[in-house]
């Protein structure tokens, strides 16, 4: 896995073994964050079900402040730190163990939240409502969740939740969907 944009461009990151994780494509990854761009400088980024940490570090290459990553799979937390110290940023990476939405509780809000879970698994509303819930997404943040096409929650059941769908795109069996918080 290389990163594709940014400081760290073609730094090769290593990802856990077999087929626990699946990470995001590269171009899929350009395109998400060519979308994102103005965005990221000096961002506080949340990556939810890290697995190998490449969303995060994609975010960190591109001018992000700090990231947060939430991974409970021990190998995968293995690869993370590997992959924070080989870029030389353990400084700007806060690993967080504990399972998700339960990992999820209150602090300072974060600019960009992406989160990528486990396909089939119906993990990602849940994680994104413990987001709205415990007040960690910026008041002009965004959610930016990613499932297999298909699988998507549709915009009402988003509205429900309180997030406004900004955007949707596919990627060949990705579908990408930007939220940002409904007003209050």
């Amino acid at each position: 896995m290389r990163i594709v944009g940014g400081e760290f461009r073609s730094r090769v990151l290593k990802a856990p073994p077999g087929r626990e994780t699946r990470p995001i494509l590269a171009r899929v990854r350009e395109a998400v964050f060519s979308m994102l761009a103005q965005r990221l400088p000096q961002a506080r980024v949340a990556d939810l079900f890290s697995g190998s940490g490449i969303i995060g570090f994609e975010a960190l290459s591109r001018g992000a402040a700090s990231v947060d990553f939430f991974e409970a799979g021990g190998a995968a937390r293995r690869i993370i730190e590997t992959n924070a110290s080989a870029l030389g940023v353990n400084d700007r990476v806060t690993l967080h163990r504990r399972p998700l939405p339960q990992a999820v509780v209150p602090g300072l809000p974060w600019d960009l939240v992406f989160v990528d879970p486990p396909w089939g698994k119906e993990l990602g509303g849940p994680a994104a409502i413990a987001v709205l819930e415990a007040q960690r997404l910026h008041p002009d943040g965004r959610l930016i969740m990613r499932e297999r096409v298909g699988q998507q929650d549709p915009e009402h059941l988003w509205l429900e939740r309180g997030f406004e769908l900004v955007d949707e795109r596919h990627y060949g069996e990705s579908a990408v969907q930007v939220l940002a918080t409904l007003p209050s």
